[in-house]
C-alpha cells in the first residue's frame, strides 16, 4: 500500500492476479494513522492495464485513502476495470478512477459508490486523452461524492467520449454530473445520465465538449423518482470554451414523475414526458426556477407507461413545464397526435399545458411483443400499452450465445408489424408510443466477421482450402485438405489469433474438417504423411524337388569305359618297375 502521515510512505498496487480487498488500515506512526496516499488494481507506467478488480471498504472497516483506481497507466490503455468503493474515506481532490491514461484508451470501466463511502473529490468512470468511452459509474445508498462526477473523460483534441453512463438512485453529488466529455473538436455522445434518488448540488450534464467545433449531441438525461435537484440546471449538451458546433440536436430529456424541481433546462431538442398514473388535473411534472430554454426544432411526447392511464378527462390540463421564462415553440410528435392532447404555452408564457382531448381510461389498449431475431431477442417492459399515449421501454440485448460477437445499431430497431413509433433509442434501447395497433418490434443483430486461413507450411505435405470469404460470429465453416502427390491426410488444428484452440473436428475419408463455433480469426493447419510402405510378409517353404536314384548298369558307359582303360594303360606301364623290384629283392636274400 502506498501511503503517508508525514514521514512514512506506504504502497499497495495490485498484480491483477485476483481482486485486490482493501479492508482497513490500521498501521500507525506515532501515535496517528496513516492515510494510504493511493490504492491500485493495477499500475505501470508502459503498457496496457486492464481487467483489474478492486473493492475498498466494508461494512465495518473505514481506511482513509487519498486517491483509488481500478487501472492506471501513463503509456497505454486502461480498459475493463472496476473499482467498488464501499466504506470509508477518499480525500484527494481528484479522487476515484475506474481507468485513467494518458493516451490510448479508458473504456468499458466501472465504478461503484455505495454505502457509507466519502469522497471529497472528483469520480471518473474512465479518464484518457483519447478515448473514454462505455464507462459507467454509479452512486447508490448513502455514499457521498464532494466533487464532479464524470462517465468519461477524454481531454485532448478531437478525442471521443460516447456511450458513458452515470446512475444516481442514492446519496448525494456537491458537484457537476457529466455523461461524457471530449476535448475540442471533439465528440460527446449517445451519453446518458440517469436520476432516480439521492441529490446533486449543480449541474446535470449530458455530453460536453470544449471550444472548437466540437460536438455535444444524442445524449439523454432521464429523471425519475424523488430526487433532490433544485439547485441543478439540466443540459442536454454543454460547451466550455468559445465555441461549438452542436450541443442541441438529438439530446434528449425524460421526465418519468410528477413535482420534479430543477434550477433550468437547456440544449434539449427532444422532451418526453411519460405521466404518472397518480397526476390528477392541474398537475405539474417539472418547475425550473430559471430559465427553460430549448432549440426552435424542440418536440415533445405526452404519455403513459403501458396501461397506467391517469384520472384524466377531455378537456383537463395539466402543466408539463412552469418556468420564469419558458422559451420554447412546442412541435408535437406522433406522441401527441390531435386526438389524445394539445400541447401549448399558457397566456403568461411561463407554462408549457397539455391538454387531454379525451377520456384517457376510455381508450382500448393493445398488446407488444419482442422477438428473436437472429443473434438476439427484442423485449419490452409492458405487454399492453394504452392506445396512442401507452409507452413501453423495448430493449435488444444479444443471446447468449453471440453476447461477445455480435454489434447492435440502436437505430436498427423497428416495428415490424402494426402501428407504432419509436422514439428516444439510446443504446440497445428505444420508447414505442403511438401504438393504435396490436404491435411486434425487432432489431437486427450485426454479427462479427472473421476470417479462417490456411497455416500449413510449406513442404508439409499438403494444404488447407479454406472459405475465402470472412465467416460471422459463431459459424461452423469447413476447410478441404488437399494432399500432395504421395502423401495422405491424417487430421488438423486450429488455433486463434489470441493463441487459443479453435474447435476443430476431421473426416480424413472425405478430407473435410469442421470449425464449431468460431469465435475470432482462425488458422487452420493440415497434417499429412506419406502413404505407409507395404507390411513384410514371412518367408513361405518352398516345395522340395525329388531325388533322382543311383542307377548301376551291366553295360559300362563310354565315359565308364575310357575310365577303365585309362586305369589299364596306367597299370602295364608301371608292371616293368614292379618286377625290377621284386628281383633286386629276392636277389638280396
Amino acid at each position: 500500500m502506498e501511503g503517508y502521515n508525514g514521514n512514512r510512505f506506504y504502497r499497495y498496487v495490485g498484480d491483477g492476479s485476483g481482486d485486490v480487498i482493501i479492508e482497513s488500515e490500521n498501521d500507525t506512526y506515532g501515535g496517528n494513522p496513516v492515510t494510504l496516499q493511493g490504492v491500485f488494481g493495477g499500475r505501470q507506467e508502459t503498457g496496457d492495464v486492464e481487467n483489474r478488480t478492486i473493492i475498498i471498504g466494508d461494512a465495518t472497516h473505514a481506511p482513509n485513502i487519498r486517491e483509488a483506481y481500478g487501472g492506471k497507466t501513463a503509456n497505454g490503455s486502461a480498459n475493463n476495470n472496476t473499482l467498488t468503493f464501499q466504506n470509508g474515506r477518499i480525500t484527494g481532490a481528484y479522487s476515484i478512477y475506474g481507468g485513467t491514461c494518458l493516451t490510448g484508451s479508458a473504456d468499458h470501466n466501472t465504478v461503484t459508490i455505495t454505502g457509507n463511502a466519502k469522497t471529497d473529490g472528483q469520480v471518473f468512470g474512465g479518464s484518457c486523452g483519447s478515448s473514454a468511452s462505455w464507462n459507467s459509474v454509479n452512486i447508490e445508498g448513502s455514499a457521498e461524492v464532494g466533487g464532479n462526477v464524470w462517465g468519461g473523460s477524454s481531454e485532448h483534441r478531437g478525442s471521443v467520449a460516447e456511450h458513458n453512463t452515470v446512475t444516481i438512485s442514492g446519496g448525494s453529488v456537491k458537484g457537476d454530473v457529466i455523461g461524457g466529455a471530449s476535448g475540442g473538436n471533439g465528440k460527446a455522445t449517445h451519453n446518458t445520465v440517469t436520476i432516480s434518488g439521492g441529490s446533486v448540488g449543480k449541474n446535470v450534464i449530458g455530453g460536453q465538449t470544449t471550444d472548437s467545433y466540437g460536438k455535444a449531441i444524442n445524449n439523454t438525461v432521464r429523471i425519475s423518482g424523488t430526487p433532490t435537484l433544485s439547485s441543478a440546471t439540466l443540459y442536454g449538451g454543454r460547451w466550455d470554451g468559445f465555441f461549438c458546433n452542436d450541443i442541441s440536436t438529438g439530446n434528449t430529456l425524460e421526465i418519468l414523475n410528477s413535482g420534479i424541481s430543477v434550477a433550468g433546462v437547456e440544449n434539449f431538442e427532444k422532451l418526453a414526458f411519460t405521466l404518472p398514473a397518480t397526476i390528477t388535473k392541474g398537475g405539474t411534472m417539472l418547475t425550473a426556477s430559471g430559465s427553460v430554454v430549448f432549440p426552435a426544432s424542440a418536440t415533445i411526447s405526452v404519455m403513459v407507461a403501458g396501461t397506467q392511464v391517469p384520472a384524466l378527462n377531455a378537456g383537463d390540463e395539466i402543466t408539463l413545464i412552469e418556468a420564469a421564462p419558458l422559451a420554447i415553440t412546442p412541435t408535437l410528435t406522433p406522441a401527441t397526435a390531435a386526438s389524445y392532447f394539445t400541447v401549448d404555452k399558457d397566456s403568461t408564457g411561463k407554462k408549457l399545458i397539455a391538454t387531454a382531448l379525451t377520456d384517457l381510461a376510455a381508450l382500448p389498449a393493445h398488446a407488444v411483443y419482442g422477438s428473436t431475431p437472429q443473434g438476439g431477442e427484442v423485449t419490452c417492459d409492458q405487454p399492453k400499452v394504452t392506445e396512442g399515449i401507452g409507452a413501453t421501454t423495448c430493449t435488444a440485448t444479444a443471446s447468449a450465445i453471440a453476447a461477445a460477437g455480435a454489434t447492435f445499431d440502436p437505430d436498427s430497431m423497428t416495428v415490424s408489424s402494426g402501428t407504432g413509433t419509436l422514439i428516444n433509442c439510446r443504446e440497445n434501447t428505444c420508447t414505442l408510443t403511438g401504438v393504435t395497433s396490436e404491435v411486434t418490434v425487432t432489431a437486427t443483430f450485426t454479427l462479427n466477421e472473421y476470417s479462417v486461413s490456411d497455416a500449413t507450411p510449406t513442404g508439409a505435405g499438403g494444404t488447407m482450402d479454406c472459405p475465402s470469404a470472412k465467416v460471422t460470429y459463431f459459424d461452423t465453416p469447413t476447410c478441404t485438405a488437399q494432399p500432395d502427390t504421395g502423401y495422405i491426410f491424417t487430421g488438423a488444428t486450429a488455433t486463434y489469433a489470441n493463441g487459443s484452440n479453435a474447435n476443430i473436428s476431421c473426416d480424413t475419408d472425405t478430407k473435410k474438417c469442421t470449425l464449431t463455433g468460431v469465435l475470432d480469426d482462425v488458422t487452420v493447419t493440415g497434417v499429412f504423411s506419406p502413404p505407409a510402405p507395404p507390411t513384410p510378409q514371412p518367408p513361405q517353404p518352398q516345395p522340395q524337388q525329388p531325388r533322382q536314384p543311383y542307377v548301376i548298369s551291366n553295360t559300362p558307359t563310354m565315359g565308364e569305359l575310357g575310365l577303365l582303360l585309362s586305369g589299364l594303360a596306367l597299370a602295364g606301364a608301371a608292371a616293368p618297375a614292379l618286377r625290377q623290384r621284386e628281383r633286386k629283392a629276392r636277389k638280396h636274400d
